[in-house]
């Protein structure tokens, strides 16, 4: 289809060349327009309007000029540049058909179910636990809102949930206590770090902190109202 359209865009701007010469089925021969051939020689005509591939090009024997055939009608026809442009979308062509351009074939992402259902050995999570269990108590003496229970973890070993979560943390001593488990997740819902939180004895360090995934920094994806005791 782009052939016949340049074709017929090259008939209709045949009259803006000073000469214009049909040679062959796709190849004319014009003075050229762009560098004007020659100044001494009026007869001169070393422009050549051409097929490549599914195409029409122009091409100058003297200035060296190279341009596709729409980028020569804008040169010396602007306004049938216009509805060439519009027609050869019009058609599903849009003038590059002959450029050995490929079509990317972008696949739709597709994105697993968010989860915060985490499965580790050495922790539970907090609304799961039997009532009356003192992590419970704890939350529950922080006035911390029981539809958060399900984000917030409890494990009997703080050191062996850090060494089972991720065995290369580097961190040399670790409480092996129990500690309610405060998880931290990227914007793809994947767990970047955890910190254990001590309720029992007082006496040790209150949070300890662990990075699961490097570069990101911890920040609590879960919204509790401003007013609630801090953990």
């Amino acid at each position: 289809m782009s052939l016949s359209l340049d074709l017929k865009y090259t008939h209709l701007v045949s009259t803006r060349f000073e000469k214009f010469a049909r040679k062959g089925d796709y190849l004319f021969n014009v003075r050229c327009p762009i560098c004007g051939d020659s100044k001494k020689n009026k007869a001169k005509m070393r422009g050549f309007i051409y097929k490549k591939g599914n195409d029409l090009f122009y091409k100058c024997h003297n200035c060296a000029a190279g341009l596709s055939l729409g980028n020569l009608i804008k040169q010396i026809a602007p306004d049938l540049h216009k509805e060439y442009v519009l027609e050869r979308y019009k058609t599903g062509e849009d003038g590059l058909s002959n450029r050995g351009h490929k079509a990317i074939n972008i696949p739709t992402p597709r994105f697993d179910k968010l989860s915060t259902d985490l499965r580790y050995d050495n922790w539970e999570r907090c609304d799961r636990l039997p009532a009356g269990h003192f992590c419970l108590n704890y939350l529950e003496g922080r006035k911390i809102p029981k539809e958060f229970y399900s984000k917030l973890y409890f494990t009997t070993n703080y050191q062996k949930l850090c060494d089972e979560i991720n065995p290369n943390h580097g961190k040399e001593k670790l409480s092996a206590d129990a500690r309610l488990v405060i998880p931290y997740f990227n914007e793809y819902n994947v767990l970047t770090a955890v910190s254990g939180r001590l309720i029992i004895n007082y006496v040790m360090l209150w949070y300890v902190p662990m990075i699961v995934k490097k570069n990101y920094c911890m920040a609590w994806t879960v919204s509790i109202p401003t007013k609630l005791s801090r953990l």
